[in-house]
């Protein structure tokens, strides 16, 4: 490990052909969500788990952290 992974290694543009293809699914499937993964791995962390427990209140409980 250490270096990029495969989809690392397509690059910049095939990223964001694969970014522009999820948010156009989000906007025409709402059961699709989208988070913001930028700043810090414990803020990003706590919106994915912030979604989880919206999408899944029996598996992800809102105590328990």
């Amino acid at each position: 490990g250490g270096g990029p992974d495969r989809i690392e290694r397509e690059g910049e543009a095939f990223l964001e052909r694969v970014r522009r293809g999820y948010l156009e699914l989000a906007a025409h499937d709402p059961s699709v969500r989208t988070i913001d993964a930028s700043g810090a791995p414990e803020h990003v962390h706590a919106r994915v788990r912030a979604a989880l427990r919206e999408s899944f209140p029996r598996i992800f409980p809102s105590s328990g952290g």
